[in-house]
């Protein structure tokens, strides 16, 4: 079942220790900000890589020039607008329409063909994109299923189709919602797919209707000790997870939570979709198989 492939082998779970190079801040002057900034705002970056936060603080001190972490909590103490501009920098947001089109070339093939089944089969599709950003995944699968269907011939209205992005930053999602995008977003589109799907205006490429109303973002923290799945509706059965470029960011423990919520989620035979640096870990092979490994998809073993 479920919960045997979170089982912990305790000879697996002493991490080898390495000594780190100190950067801007000692690890205790930077456990209190973060925890700071958990107490103040809510957002538990606790757990996220620590070459990561500093990097990305550092980034916020240098452009206050500030010389160490003590003197950038002053200002944090002085001007608590601060901590939503620290947010903003620590949450991770880089991401393309169609990034890595391999990826999208497998789910038109070998994944769409299996979700639309005919006869019998649930009519009912649900597809969550956890941590979207500005909504370029959720959109990017939301455009292949309905240019796949298109293309199929089926029929849109014999389905319905759930499709929700999320993120813990709720300014992202406004622009998300949105569904604007600059030429460098675009990309990696198949010229075909921006001729139907996208209407060229004043240097922008917007979302045309018939996509975007079948997408919902909400905000989601993915880390959040409690809540397991979107709060939209009452959905906690998903035929695909996308979760792309996003676990690198976080730490061994962390990764292996996040994922335990993500497959308590998803259907027996459903998918998951990893990024192409993202690594499953080895606790989890009896929950899941192989289903691309260029592609990094796995599917959920029925029965568990």
């Amino acid at each position: 079942m479920l919960d045997s492939c979170f089982r912990r082998n305790d000879g697996e779970t002493e991490l080898k220790r390495t000594e780190e190079t100190e950067t801007i801040v000692n690890k205790d002057h930077l456990q209190e900000l973060l925890t700071n900034v958990w107490q103040k705002t809510g957002y538990d970056f606790r757990e996220y890589r620590r070459q990561t936060i500093e990097r990305r603080i550092a980034k916020r001190m240098a452009l206050l020039n500030v010389a160490d972490l003590p003197a950038y909590r002053e200002i944090l103490d002085r001007d608590p607008e601060e901590y939503w501009y620290l947010i903003s920098e620590l949450t991770i947001k880089v991401s393309r329409l169609f990034r890595n089109p391999y990826v999208f070339e497998f789910m038109d093939q070998a994944i769409w063909p299996e979700l639309l089944r005919p006869p019998g089969a649930d009519k009912h599709l649900r597809l969550w994109s956890a941590g979207c950003a500005y909504g370029e995944e959720t959109y990017s699968l939301a455009i292949s299923i309905l240019d796949h269907m298109e293309r199929k011939k089926i029929p849109l209205k014999d389905y319905e189709i759930t499709i929700i992005g999320t993120d813990i930053d709720e300014e992202a999602l406004m622009l998300a919602r949105a569904g604007q995008y600059g030429p460098d977003t675009v990309g990696e589109v198949k010229k075909r797919l921006l001729d139907r799907y996208f209407d060229y205006k004043n240097g922008y490429y917007n979302i045309m209707p018939v996509v975007r109303k079948m997408v919902t973002f909400a905000v989601h923290d993915l880390t959040s000790p409690t809540i397991m799945s979107p709060p939209s509706g009452v959905i906690t059965n998903y035929d695909l997870i996308s979760c792309r470029n996003l676990l690198i960011y976080f730490a061994p423990a962390l990764q292996e939570r996040v994922l335990s919520k993500l497959l308590r989620v998803l259907n027996p035979g459903g998918y998951l979709v990893l990024g192409e640096s993202e690594a499953l870990p080895p606790q989890l092979s009896d929950c899941l198989r192989v289903f691309d490994k260029r592609a990094n998809i796995y599917q959920k073993m029925k029965g568990t």
